[in-house]
């Protein structure tokens, strides 16, 4: 085998080795896409270094040293990580990250993260081999257990689920929404997405989401390269906005999965309105609207474990999937 380092990309090479792997999945053109998106994301904004591994013509494994200027000294991203099932493969592969990591004088990584935690990142440890939905990254099984070996010095963990049945839920936060109604409060469904518009969900999230792990500030601009008004509207069920006047408080994502299935994304509440039963006005109306237009299924789609989305009822609900990401001293 050979090790061939790049300071830019030569994608070409690391899709050959995605077709190999997933092209027979469902939702792959969404995914390649998406993954296309990302490698451009991290071109453009970051500084990524990819190694490449070849047995002879072919690429059996690929990965990305991504050098995030909005990280601490001495820490960088790692991702874009695809190999074979041979943990022989994946050895060489990380050594040889590691050797490059340190020759940038990084001492933590943290991954795996495709650009950025804004976007695709998570390894599977968990699965009822079900199909990948559209948003999920694509990932082998085995991998968490070559991450293990290399005995991560912090694990985050998330999960995936879905319910059948809205009735009990929508029973649930029926109150929080007739008082979110009573109170003035107005709920916009939004289905294409202006550029303004994702101009207020990047301002929201900037402020909830700037205390989760491996964020970094994003400008309008690369915010819009991944998330463009074009790409969430084709994909989009709907964007829910609560604002009270002018003001938004926050909102609530759903994109269409297939005819049955909605996939429940983000859900943003500002801080000083949180604990007022806000979300649960939002997760009322998006049920509902799902229960009248004849849904069968909602994913809830990668939730971290320790966020405060852990007191969402559970009942009726099944986790289909589970993640980790990781953090390594080196």
């Amino acid at each position: 085998m050979i090790v061939i380092n790049y300071e830019n990309s030569h994608s070409g090479e690391y899709l050959s080795l995605i077709e190999m792997k997933y092209k027979a999945q469902k939702n792959y053109v969404y995914f390649l896409n998406d993954l296309k998106s990302t490698i451009a994301f991290s071109e453009k904004y970051q500084n990524p270094h990819f190694i490449i591994i070849k047995d002879g013509e072919n690429v059996v494994g690929h990965c990305a040293l991504i050098l995030d200027s909005n990280l601490k000294k001495g820490e960088a991203f790692f991702g874009f990580l695809d190999v074979i099932d041979d943990f022989n493969t994946f050895k060489i592969l990380w050594q040889s990250l590691i050797k490059l990591a340190k020759s940038k004088n990084i001492r933590i990584l943290k991954g795996p993260i495709n650009a950025t935690a804004w976007h695709q990142y998570r390894v599977m440890s968990f699965s009822d081999n079900s199909d990948f939905f559209k948003s999920e990254l694509f990932c082998e099984a085995y991998y968490y257990e070559f991450y293990k070996t290399q005995q991560p010095s912090k694990e985050i963990l998330y999960h995936s689920g879905f319910r059948e049945n809205f009735k009990f839920l929508i029973s649930l936060t029926e109150p929080a929404y007739k008082a979110a109604i009573e109170n003035g409060l107005i709920i916009d469904e939004i289905k294409n997405i202006s550029y303004e518009q994702l101009g207020e969900i990047l301002d929201i999230s900037k402020v909830v989401f700037k205390d989760n792990w491996a964020y970094t500030d994003l400008s309008m601009e690369s915010f819009e390269s991944l998330y463009s008004s074009q790409k969430l509207s084709t994909h989009l069920n709907k964007i829910y906005f609560l604002r009270s006047g002018d003001k938004i408080l926050g909102y609530l994502s759903s994109l269409i999965e297939n005819d049955d299935t909605l996939i429940l994304k983000t859900i943003a509440i500002l801080p000083e309105f949180q604990g007022k039963g806000l979300g649960n006005a939002l997760v009322y109306k998006a049920h509902l609207d799902a229960q009248e237009k004849g849904y069968k299924n909602i994913i809830y789609a990668l939730i971290r474990e320790d966020n405060n989305i852990k007191n969402f009822p559970k009942e009726e609900a099944v986790v289909f999937r589970k993640y980790s990401t990781f953090e390594f001293n080196i």
